[in-house]
C-alpha cells in the first residue's frame, strides 16, 4: 500500500529558509519594524527550537506590522517577501517529488505553522493547491493582529490534518509527512509514511532510531 495524501512542511523542508524569521527581516528592510525586532525574533526562534514557544506572545510580535492592514496590502507584502526570501531557496528535489506525487494522482498539501498569507505564494510556486496554515483574524476587513483556530504547529498540525483527511475520506495511515524539525515528531509518529527531510540534529537522531526515511536536499 502507498500513501494517498502527502503533507509537506514548508521551512527547511521544501525551501531552505525560515519564513517567520525572514518575514521580520523583510519588515525591517521595509522600514515597518525597527532594528530591535531582530533580537526579539531571535529570542522567539530559540524558544521554538527548544519547544517552549510562547505562542500568543510570538504571534502578537509577528503580526504587529500588519495590524489594521487589508488583505490586498498584506498579500502584496507577502508576495514581495516570497520573491526575495523564499523563491531563491526552493529545493528542486522537493519540487520533483511533489510533481511525481501529483502525477500519481495523490493529494498534496502544504502544512505549516507560518500564517496562510506568507505560505500561499510558496505553495503556488510548487503547484500545491491545498494549504493548511495558521489562520489570521480579520475584523471588518482588516487584520486584528491575532490568529484564529488552532495554531498550526507541532501537535496542532494534527488537528488541521485530521480535518483535511476527514473531508477526503482518508486516514493518517494513508498519509505521508515530510518535516525537518523535532517539533514535527508528533506528526511523523502519527502518519503511515514518515519522512525526516533535511532534519535538524535532534530529528535526525530520532528518525535514525525510529527507522524513518531520511531525505537531504540540495538547493
Amino acid at each position: 500500500m502507498a500513501a494517498k495524501v502527502h503533507f509537506w512542511d514548508m521551512d527547511h523542508t521544501i525551501i531552505n529558509n525560515d519564513c517567520d524569521v525572514s518575514w521580520k527581516e523583510f519588515m525591517i528592510s521595509k522600514g515597518l519594524a525597527t532594528e530591535k525586532a531582530r533580537e526579539k525574533a531571535d529570542f522567539f526562534y530559540q524558544q521554538y527550537l527548544e519547544k517552549c514557544l510562547d505562542i500568543d506572545a510570538f504571534l502578537r510580535f509577528q503580526l504587529e506590522e500588519i495590524k489594521g492592514k487589508s488583505q490586498v496590502e498584506v498579500r502584496e507584502l507577502c508576495f514581495e517577501h516570497y520573491e526575495n526570501y523564499a523563491k531563491p531557496k526552493m529545493y528542486a528535489e522537493a519540487q520533483k517529488m511533489i510533481d511525481q506525487q501529483k502525477a500519481n494522482g495523490d493529494l498534496v498539501c502544504l502544512v505549516t505553522a507560518t500564517n496562510r498569507y506568507i505560505a500561499e505564494p510558496v505553495a503556488e510556486a510548487f503547484g500545491i493547491e491545498n494549504v493548511l496554515a495558521t489562520e489570521l483574524e480579520l475584523v471588518e476587513g482588516k487584520f486584528s493582529g491575532s490568529h484564529q483556530d488552532e495554531y498550526c504547529c507541532a501537535a496542532g498540525k494534527l488537528v488541521h490534518m485530521q480535518r483535511f483527511l476527514d473531508k477526503h475520506g482518508l486516514t493518517m495511515d494513508q498519509a505521508s509527512y515530510f518535516g525537518d524539525s523535532s517539533n514535527d515528531v508528533p506528526v511523523l509518529e502519527a502518519v503511515g509514511y514518515p519522512f525526516a527531510s533535511n532534519p535538524s540534529d535532534g530529528l535526525r537522531e530520532h528518525a535514525t532510531n525510529a527507522g524513518w526515511t531520511i531525505l537531504d536536499f540540495e538547493e
